[in-house]
């Protein structure tokens, strides 16, 4: 292998010199963390010498270059050690505009570290980034300036573009907004008043600092690996672990797609299609990253697999013909996946869903997914989703009817297994996957006993009936809740109780309905009359009414109500033609309901 290992100062880095960011590497996604990281090693290195400040020698780690860095003549490619280049830039942008408050000969010198000049005084940028577009030059490469009175002016005309933009964060790509929050960081970090305690601590001028700061910079080194051979840096790339944000396999993935598909004409499929994934997974309301989501759809349809494992079995597994279908595939199922956990009605409307059943259908996917807390459901219902929707083309259509029930029984399962019990999870992720791969190849005459057999592995795992009643006892509900303990158990208990309700009343449509304390809520004892034994479901109109009445007095009001678990409540503590009703009988009352719902919930799993 040819090629050059050398220690550079970041000055020299960055000086008569283009470096391209290729489409295919990992987009900026430095956060507060790596910021504030970085930050610390610039400040940090500043050190008192005989009461002088002087600035250190740093190491900012090691990049990797494709192309020739002594006579370059084209731009050099990024191979590893984006994320700190781009961060070089915008610190240096920051910087820049930092020192127009004070003096414009100073801003302009930093900002020659930014847009360079060649020998015909045409300006070029130091850091092309092919992922981040026009938004990066916009922001980070277009400066305020000074006009022939000394006043500021406005940006670039077509700045105002991006100021529009940034209005709304929505309108923002992830990589655009951690670029827009890391630029904002470092303009904040260097304003006078938030240095204020170093300044008085070594007596220095605001100007003097962010020199300092300069220096600190441009005087740090990193190593360069650079050949102008790529499959020599590529085996060094996948050999070394550069200091900053290591990549992830999906980094890795997209790498090697992006390297295959390389056609940019007369369109960048490849490059277009993974903007639309990583838009469509913005839009998800919930916590997913992409990571995650892609290790979902791998092992719902290919092999088990580590976060680790997802790059080699990737490469095993895929052919390189095949890469733009798999990417477009995914591509439709991000899509899918979106719509069906951020409860779309929309999706199911188009195949004539009943609102009846758009809204139990979502109110399971609350259930499993904010209720309970069970992300590997997603694996199966994203799956069964798409055959249902037919975005595999390959792939039957399966009726609504196996969709919505096999939902309903995950819903039995979670709540039973971890929102009472709370089981351990580590038993199901392979049992999902692999009947999650089960059903992505099944034809429409084998899935009903794939599903069929799935239900009864569930069933062999449920707790006994005993420890489920015992710790459905524990369920408590108090209307001010401040820890997520608290709003967590809230949540589960309001969930029980309107489960209680709809097998007893059998009406899963129900609405406008509130926890109500039988016995009012006390200061004195909130421990025993927040405890679910005390809870009733109530129309909320007549929950209101009640508000901290006596028992005997509430008696009248829910004569009045039309759900089935508050005439059972009066049936059975009605004696000698009063409610007889205390704190004594909330044992009797939560063993009951628990008992109930075990039964019930576990024989719809049977």
């Amino acid at each position: 292998m040819d090629f050059t290992v050398q220690p550079i100062k970041i000055s020299d880095l960055l000086s008569k010199k283009t470096y391209l960011i290729p489409r295919y590497q990992r987009e900026y996604s430095w956060n507060s963390k790596e910021l504030i990281d970085f930050w610390n090693d610039i400040l940090g290195q500043l050190t008192e010498q005989e009461g002088d400040i002087k600035t250190s020698e740093y190491f900012f780690g090691t990049i990797i270059l494709i192309g020739d860095m002594i006579q370059p003549n084209k731009p050099i490619e990024i191979v590893d050690g984006q994320q700190r280049m781009t961060t070089f830039t915008i610190f240096l942008s920051a910087l820049s505009a930092s020192f127009l408050d004070i003096r414009e000969t100073l801003a302009n010198k930093v900002w020659d570290y930014v847009i360079a000049e060649n020998d015909d005084g045409e300006e070029f940028v130091i850091l092309k980034n092919d992922t981040a577009g026009s938004y990066f030059a916009d922001k980070i490469q277009k400066r305020l300036y000074v006009n022939d009175n000394g006043n500021f002016q406005d940006y670039y005309k077509n700045y105002q573009h991006i100021l529009n933009r940034e209005k709304n964060e929505d309108d923002l790509t992830d990589e655009e907004r951690c670029i827009k929050y890391a630029y904002e960081f470092f303009i904040e970090k260097l304003r006078e008043n938030n240095l204020k305690d170093i300044l008085e601590k070594y007596n220095l001028s605001h100007e003097e600092l962010l020199k300092l700061l300069r220096d600190q910079l441009l005087n740090s080194q990193v190593i360069y690996i650079s050949s102008q051979q790529e499959e020599s840096v590529n085996v060094i790339f996948e050999n070394i672990n550069s200091k900053g944000k290591s990549l992830s396999s999906l980094d890795m993935i997209k790498n090697e797609i992006f390297s295959v598909e390389d056609k940019i004409v007369p369109k960048d499929d490849a490059r277009e299609t993974w903007k639309n994934i990583t838009d469509n997974l913005s839009k998800f309301k919930g916590p997913i990253s992409k990571e995650k989501f892609y290790r979902y759809y791998w092992i719902s349809r290919n092999s088990n697999s580590t976060e680790s494992e997802l790059y080699k079995n990737f490469k095993k597994k895929i052919n390189k013909n095949d890469y733009l279908e798999f990417l477009q595939q995914l591509e439709k199922s991000s899509e899918l996946y979106v719509k069906v956990f951020n409860k779309d009605e929309d999706l199911f409307k188009k195949h004539n869903w009943s609102d009846k059943d758009i809204k139990r259908f979502n109110y399971s996917i609350t259930c499993l997914t904010d209720y309970f807390s069970i992300q590997q459901s997603q694996l199966l219902i994203l799956v069964l989703c798409e055959r249902y929707n037919v975005i595999d083309p390959k792939k039957p259509k399966i009726k609504k009817k196996i969709l919505i029930g096999f939902i309903k029984s995950l819903e039995n399962f979670h709540y039973l297994y971890n929102a009472i019990t709370s089981s351990p999870n580590n038993k199901l992720e392979t049992r999902y996957a692999n009947t999650a791969r089960k059903i992505y190849k099944a034809s429409n005459e084998e899935l009903p006993k794939i599903l069929e057999d799935f239900k009864k592995e569930l069933f062999a795992l449920l707790p006994s009936r005993e420890k489920f009643v015992d710790n459905f006892g524990k369920l408590s509900y108090q209307k001010e809740t401040r820890s997520k303990k608290d709003k967590k158990s809230n949540l589960i208990t309001k969930y029980s109780l309107r489960r209680f309700e709809e097998i007893v009343g059998g009406n899963e449509s129900l609405l406008g309905y509130s926890i109500e304390h039988i016995i009012p809520e006390s200061k004195d004892n909130p421990d025993k009359v927040n405890n679910i034994g005390n809870m009733i479901l109530l129309e909320e109109h007549l929950n209101n009414l009640a508000d901290d009445k006596s028992v005997k007095e509430k008696e009248v009001i829910y004569k009045n109500s039309r759900y089935s678990n508050v005439k059972l409540f009066l049936d059975t503590f009605k004696k000698d033609g009063v409610i007889q009703f205390n704190e004594d009988d909330f044992a009797q009352r939560r063993k009951y309901m628990a008992e109930f719902l075990y039964d019930h919930i576990s024989n719809e799993l049977k």
